[in-house]
């Protein structure tokens, strides 16, 4: 029964795990003396999630850019200020805290936003993927995907660590003094982009 039960969990799990989502937010107001807006102004989705944003009024724009906001995983913008009615779509595959604004005029004083990317728990990567694996307070990388890049986000989604083209098999975490769940996003010019939880005790 009890091996009944678990592999009823983990096809639920991987059920969810693959099922993205969509998140709308209504952009409007004219921004004169005050009423810009994105709805919901702060969202938090999962990796592979898309965000539309749908302007009902007013000459606005998306700009999640790198150049305005260095800090975000990576750009994303609707291109010029355009007059209503418009669409913008993105799909956010890299978690991570994004940060963006409207550049018509003044708008950026009250109309600006976020969008928290978190990583869901992958089973079938954590467990049966032998590239690399976490364990003892330590990541274990196989030489076939080195050099590898990596970052570690807290579940706020900032970041933690920022390691670019790490060469070697194994990476200490005891700078993550406090227990936890903490997300990996884990490069490699050989595989894909994995994403993963990392549990502290």
């Amino acid at each position: 029964m009890l091996r009944f039960l678990f592999f009823l969990f983990l096809v639920i799990l991987n059920v969810n795990l693959f099922s993205q989502s969509s998140h709308y937010v209504e952009v409007g107001g004219s921004g004169i003396g005050g009423g810009a807006y994105y709805f919901p102004q702060h969202i938090n989705i999962t990796v592979g999630d898309t965000v539309v944003w749908e302007n009902v009024q007013g000459t606005h724009n998306v700009n999640g850019n790198t150049q305005t906001f260095p800090n975000n995983p990576e750009s994303f913008q609707s291109g010029s200020p355009q007059g209503a009615p418009w669409t913008y779509s993105f799909v956010f595959n890299t978690p991570g805290v994004y940060d963006y604004e409207c550049s018509q005029g003044n708008h950026s004083v009250t109309q600006f936003g976020t969008v928290t990317v978190s990583a869901p728990l992958n089973y079938e990567i954590y467990s049966e993927n032998k590239d690399f694996y976490f364990d003892n307070l330590k990541l274990y990388f196989n030489e076939n995907i080195l050099p590898v890049s990596f970052k570690i986000f807290d579940v706020k989604g900032v970041v933690l660590q920022d390691v670019v083209n790490y060469n070697y098999s194994d990476f200490s975490l005891n700078q993550l003094q406090e227990s936890g769940v903490y997300v990996l996003s884990l490069f490699s010019d050989s595989k894909n982009l994995f994403s993963n939880y990392i549990f502290v005790k």
